[in-house]
């Protein structure tokens, strides 16, 4: 969704609108964002500087780092940002309301609402994403789905910290 500078009055502007589905790899995982609903409001704090801020829900589809089976992550989150028109270092430049460095600049004439919330959405993605919260993951022997059952694999749990320990005992036997 765009919305063009000149079109932002002195009030506050209040929309609403739905994401198109987006998708995007990262780190050998690939992500879907679907069904995301977006409401925004945006108002001028001066000549150059903005104030938005969006809420949206929507659905994310990825795998589980434990088990690799896909499954769909709700999603709902509200956001701001302050935004400028003059880049920094310009006479005025994100600083006439004290914005400073705190502003991102908007390049062209219009204001891209889309690329907020898919930032948003991927800055808030976990380092892991588990299916469910008791999913057991897979064997690291055979690599079958702990989570539909346990495997036939012998797995000795050995340290090899006690090995020096375990030679005295067999002294002993």
């Amino acid at each position: 969704m765009r919305i063009e500078i000149a079109k932002i009055e002195h009030q506050t502007l209040v929309g609403n609108y739905d994401l198109q589905s987006r998708s995007w790899e990262s780190d050998g995982n690939r992500y879907v964002l679907h069904d995301c609903a977006v409401s925004y409001q945006i108002y001028r704090i001066s000549e150059t500087d903005y104030h938005l801020t969006e809420r949206y829900e929507g659905k994310l589809d990825l795998s589980c780092t434990a088990c690799l089976q896909p499954f769909q992550m709700d999603l709902a989150e509200e956001f701001s940002v302050l935004l400028t028109t003059l880049p920094q270092g310009q006479e005025g430049g994100g600083t006439e309301e004290g914005l400073g460095d705190e502003a991102e600049l908007v390049e062209g004439d219009h204001i891209e609402l889309d690329r907020y919330v898919v930032d948003t959405v991927q800055l808030n993605l976990p380092m892991s994403h588990l299916c469910s919260p008791d999913c057991k993951g897979m064997c690291a022997t055979c690599g079958a789905d702990l989570n539909d059952g346990p495997c036939d694999c012998k797995v000795e749990h050995k340290d090899p910290r006690w090995n020096a320990l375990e030679s005295l005992l067999d002294k002993k036997e």
